[in-house]
């Protein structure tokens, strides 16, 4: 008993120092579950990659605050900046637990300013210590997207900080990261669905088919050779009224319903609806100012100019235009915007019984909601500004330019006058009649249309450049006089513009006041009415239409270059839009 009394105490010490030190390992297996256990460096993750935004987001994955002022972003070799060089940030450098910090990379001011969009690989360092480092400890995280084996990515493997360098995120950005502090590679981070993306680059070509509708069709590269709009999507309407971070304004919505429509390309390349803004009355045309405005013109009496918001497609206000001054009641036709500017065509509202003859073009100012002033080119009868889409009439410096077609056949003849930068009335000594210098012997057709200001002086539009013998014949027919043709005769020559190839794309220099022809673009039909420009790269992209050409030619105004871009199949071409406009 003795024996056993004295030994309890020693039973029970040894039983108490086991259960000590089986806890002690059950604390020390727990800790290491705990992300507090980890090295510092693998609690700082990426968890945002957005190629499109040139942002990221990092996440403190620990418990303790983390400082990561002097972290490193590099792409490679001499692509690295610290962290401390972005200006733009939201959150703070010295990160607490679970906190992030969101990084815009255009406000940095070297080597890293960036995302590439088409594929990347993007490392985070501690320190720049040593950019080829395989070290855990200064490699403390990586991301590859778009292809393997992009730059650093074998140190990334090495150091555990990726998972193969043929792995990489696949799919639409942004690239968020769904998994734990100790979890790598493109297993962990999640992409857009295809039906989820809004397309911001690529190329949507138009074309008309017999029947009035529209082929439409998504090219994510500048087509080359042939673009076969056959298996395009059909539309019973759709123009492109303007374009802002991939957002498509429209002449009502795709679906044919009213309004203005808001379209985009999805991931698939397919174009669908993406809002509407209802407006009263009949409204004309559309310009987007920038994310928070943009403007419209409506046909009704009295005229109004809208004011929305282009992100939320909701009605901001509207301007009511003044009749003052004129001959009548308007109607606004085109538009364009300067500064805190918008200046829009007027025309008769019963243009059969009141014409208009003279110029006259209205401004009012958006940004106070007050109309501004009416201006008036005398002695320019048939008043009739065409303009296509994504033209531009406003020159460096201010200057706008309109260019009075006239309204064949017989019209007066094609006019560019000006408004000078600063003011909102036509220079009276500026008027550019363009099928006067091109042609001098076309009295009876001197139409001209399609302006678009290209810089430096220099702008492209269309002309009628001779009568043809077909108009002459008709002519012929009724004396010589064209008073005396009857309405079936003014309609057939009207067709016979739209078919015979008299229409010349022509270079005006607005300083000189000097009009040619562009050598090395083909003849078109002289009244093509869905006749285009728009410059991309600083080339004009051009339409032709004729009986053996439907095809886009590129023009060079710096060195009067002229080549194919691509020929037009399926439809006859009608437009040409970047996504990146």
């Amino acid at each position: 008993m003795q024996l056993r009394l004295y030994v309890g105490p020693i039973l029970t010490t040894v039983f108490s120092l086991l259960i000590l030190f089986v806890l002690s390992l059950m604390i020390s297996s727990c800790d290491d579950d705990d992300p507090e256990a980890l090295p510092v460096e693998e609690l700082v993750r990426f968890t945002l990659i957005n190629p499109e935004g040139d942002s990221l987001v990092i996440r403190n994955f620990g418990t303790m605050e983390i400082d990561i002022s002097g972290y490193q972003l590099c792409l490679g070799p001499d692509q690295y900046n610290a962290i401390s060089n972005y200006t733009d940030v939201v959150g703070d450098l010295s990160l607490s637990a679970n906190e992030t910090v969101t990084i815009k990379l255009s406000s940095g001011t070297q080597n890293v300013t960036s995302l590439p969009m088409e594929n990347g690989g993007l490392g985070l360092f501690t320190s720049a210590d040593d950019f080829s480092s395989t070290a855990p400890e200064l490699l403390v995280d990586y991301v590859q997207w778009g292809a393997a084996n992009q730059n650093r990515v074998d140190q990334a493997v090495t150091a555990g900080r990726w998972d193969d360098a043929a792995n990489f995120i696949s799919g639409f950005a942004p690239y968020v990261f769904s998994g734990s502090s100790g979890q790598v590679g493109a297993t962990f981070w999640q992409t857009l669905a295809a039906e989820d993306v809004r397309l911001k680059t690529g190329f949507i070509i138009t074309g008309s088919t017999p029947n009035g509708d529209i082929l439409a069709k998504y090219f994510s590269e500048m087509p080359s050779g042939t673009a076969d709009l056959t298996d395009g999507q059909v539309f019973s309407e759709f123009q492109v009224e303007d374009i802002l971070d991939g957002y498509l304004y429209t002449t009502g919505a795709t679906d044919g319903s009213g309004g203005i429509g808001r379209a985009i390309v999805n991931g698939n390349g397919q174009i669908v609806d993406d809002g509407n803004l209802t407006v009263s009355g009949n409204f004309r045309k559309t310009a987007i100012v920038d994310a928070t405005t943009g403007v419209y013109t409506t046909q009704g009496r009295p005229a109004k100019i809208g004011i929305f918001d282009p992100m939320t497609m909701q009605l901001e206000g509207e301007i009511r235009m003044s009749e003052e001054g004129l001959p009548g009641p308007q109607r606004m036709r085109n538009l364009l915007i300067r500064g805190d500017e918008v200046f829009t065509h007027i025309v008769s509202l019963t243009r059969n019984q009141i014409p208009f003859n003279s110029v006259y073009i209205q401004s009012a100012n958006f940004q106070t909601g007050q109309f501004v002033a009416t201006a008036s080119f005398p002695g320019t009868a048939d008043n009739n500004w065409i303009k296509s889409p994504f033209a531009n009439n406003v020159d460096e410096n201010g200057n706008i330019y309109f260019l009075n077609s006239g309204n064949p056949p017989f019209s007066t003849h094609g006019t560019l006058l000006k408004i000078p930068a600063g003011s909102n009335a036509f220079d009276p000594t500026y008027r550019v009649e363009i099928v006067s210098q091109i042609a001098p012997l076309n009295q009876l057709l001197p139409f001209s249309a399609f302006f678009n200001y290209l810089g430096n002086n220099i702008g492209i539009a269309t002309a009628v450049t001779e009568i043809p013998q077909s108009v002459i014949e008709i002519l012929t027919s009724v004396g010589g006089d064209p008073d005396n043709l009857n309405q079936d005769q003014i309609n057939q020559i009207r067709l016979l513009l739209g078919t015979e190839e008299v229409g010349k794309w022509i270079k005006i220099n607005v300083e000189t006041q000097q009009a040619e022809s562009i050598a090395g673009l083909p003849a078109q039909g002289g009244l093509i009415l869905n006749t285009f420009s728009v410059v991309i790269n600083e080339e004009a992209y051009v339409s032709i239409s004729s009986g053996s050409e439907n095809a886009i030619y590129k023009y060079n105004p710096a060195t009067d270059a002229v080549e194919k871009a691509f020929d037009v199949a399926g439809g006859s071409v009608t437009g040409l839009i970047d996504l990146s406009w």
